[in-house]
């Protein structure tokens, strides 16, 4: 899959959402004193259990996959960030929609052939129409849901969530910010009518 198709799936429907600058002082917050290394080998999470961490990790690695000139979410052992978003800023209610959800995502990774069907059944932009009624479904609060919509509820709630965390802490990372994207924390001044073709679009801070 190619990196622009996978971030235009990745960017649809975002439920839970954080700042770039939000997600990385939160990131640079867990295992300070420890070296990216050493987080990665010893790392064990605290909210998923290791067959979910290994499975979103397959999902999201989809989503942003190591090409010749950037690592992939893999890569980055991001699976780290939204086990703790999860686990620390989440209410508890929304950890119970996202249980519920993720529940209902293992049920259709199993079921699925290979990872590449699961992208392509679950994970691809929808007819207008059924976009249309998923929109409606997640308006909803979890107690309006009818009983036969629940587990679709859950499901794209959870996916939602998963896309939401996987794009911002993959941006929002030292490595893709500093090496991969346009990065000045000190700008100079501000000039309101600067031409994009001058200065570029794609600037991590």
């Amino acid at each position: 899959m190619k990196r622009r198709t996978a971030l235009k799936n990745l960017s649809l429907g975002i439920g839970y959402t954080m700042t770039y600058a939000g997600m990385a002082a939160f990131v640079t917050s867990c295992k300070a004193d420890n070296t990216i290394k050493e987080v990665a080998t010893s790392w064990k999470p605290s909210f998923l259990d290791e067959a979910q961490s290994s499975m979103l990790t397959d999902i999201l690695d989809a989503f942003l996959p190591t090409t010749k000139s950037s690592p992939g979410f893999k890569d980055l052992n991001l699976i780290q960030v939204l086990d703790n978003v999860v686990n620390k800023l989440y209410k508890k209610e929304d950890q119970e929609i996202f249980s519920a959800g993720l529940a209902e995502v293992a049920t259709k990774f199993g079921a699925s052939k290979d990872l590449k069907t699961f992208m392509e059944t679950h994970m691809t932009k929808k007819p207008k129409a059924e976009e249309a009624r998923l929109d409606k479904l997640l308006d909803l609060k979890k107690e309006e849901v009818a009983e036969a919509d629940l587990k679709e509820y859950h499901f794209q709630k959870a996916m939602n969530s998963i896309r939401g965390i996987g794009i911002s802490s993959y941006f929002s990372n030292e490595t893709i910010a500093t090496e991969h994207l346009n990065y000045d924390p000190i700008p100079g001044k501000y000039i309101g009518c600067m031409p994009v073709s001058e200065v570029g679009n794609s600037w991590a801070l």
